[in-house]
């Protein structure tokens, strides 16, 4: 498997398979590393088909691979620009991508607040909760964050896609 040349996609798929054939001998392991014999039956005949030290090598094999695609990955990440018009690695894009989402979620709220509300009366004097800002600043703000979480996306799955790198 290794000493190919994938996109980031590719050696996140090869990366899932890796972990399904794993959990798949863990399981294989499970079954059959212990068994049942009555009183009375020959246990070396109801013995399952079971070899420890192949069974460790498989695995040991898959977490070498594992290691390798992750490395390779890593490097990949660290080293490669996502490009259109941003001047950010693969890996700082992981990074900007939750921030931005945090600032939409933050800018959502605020966009769709009025820049006045009634908030009680007491006696004959009505109170009011005012905005510190301007709700149409915080829409605009919102909309510019949107546009750059999809731009860095579209610039990030583009790269995962077709920028081969060696594993």
């Amino acid at each position: 498997m290794l000493g190919m040349q994938v996109t980031s996609a590719e050696a996140n798929k090869l990366l899932k398979k890796i972990y399904n054939e794993r959990e798949a001998l863990y399981e294989k392991e499970r079954e059959r590393e212990r068994y049942h014999a009555a009183v009375g039956e020959d246990p070396d005949e109801l013995k399952p088909d079971y070899n420890l030290d192949e069974v460790r090598k498989e695995i040991e094999d898959l977490n070498r691979d594992e290691m390798e695609i992750k490395h390779a990955l890593n490097l990949f990440n660290a080293t490669t620009k996502v490009g259109g018009g941003y001047d950010y690695t693969i890996d700082q894009v992981l990074i900007r991508l939750p921030q931005l989402n945090t600032e939409l979620r933050r800018l959502d709220t605020m966009r769709m607040r009025p820049s006045k509300v009634r908030a009680g009366i007491t006696g004959s004097v009505i109170d009011y909760i005012y905005t510190s800002y301007d709700p149409e600043a915080a829409k605009e703000y919102h909309w510019s964050v949107q546009e750059e979480i999809d731009e860095l996306q579209i610039a990030l799955d583009k790269v995962n896609t077709t920028v081969k790198f060696d594993i």
